[in-house]
């Protein structure tokens, strides 16, 4: 069955109808339907359900360096255990020549449920111009559970 679009139902004083009931299943279905769907497959653990997404956005200012690091932290969205996949990208201001290490905190090669080391440098530290001129934006989409 494909759901009709989604429309919010209130449950006030008036009595429960065919309808209203019609349109909470149809609801369900709409939500089931539209929901995003994952699958993680890391570190030797399988999911297919309970899958969390989290993203954002990492800017490192202009300055007169060849590396720049920051943590990010997750702030409790993962499970302990969990080491999710970290895919990141460049985003607005200059930003050739320059390349995104992903690490885990604290040493680790890999992130784990805590955060990760986003270090962003230079590839060219003797070519002309080889620093920060403008601050550099790092979009991170991380995959876990």
């Amino acid at each position: 069955m494909t759901a009709t679009p989604y429309k919010a139902i209130t449950w006030g004083d008036e009595p429960i109808t065919s309808t209203k009931l019609a349109q909470m299943t149809n609801n369900d279905q709409w939500l089931f339907e539209n929901m995003p769907s994952a699958f993680y497959n890391a570190s030797g653990v399988v999911k297919s359900g309970g899958i969390k997404v989290y993203g954002g956005r990492v800017s490192f200012p202009a300055a007169n360096v060849v590396v720049q690091k920051k943590e990010v932290y997750f702030g409790g969205r993962f499970s302990t255990g969990c080491s999710p996949v970290v895919s990141v990208g460049m985003t607005g201001g200059v930003y050739s020549r320059k390349q995104c290490i992903v690490n885990g905190l604290n040493g680790k090669d890999v992130p784990d449920a805590t955060g990760f080391l986003l270090t962003v440098m230079v590839w060219e530290p003797n070519a002309y111009s080889n620093t920060f001129r403008s601050t550099c934006y790092v979009d991170f989409i991380a995959i876990g559970w």
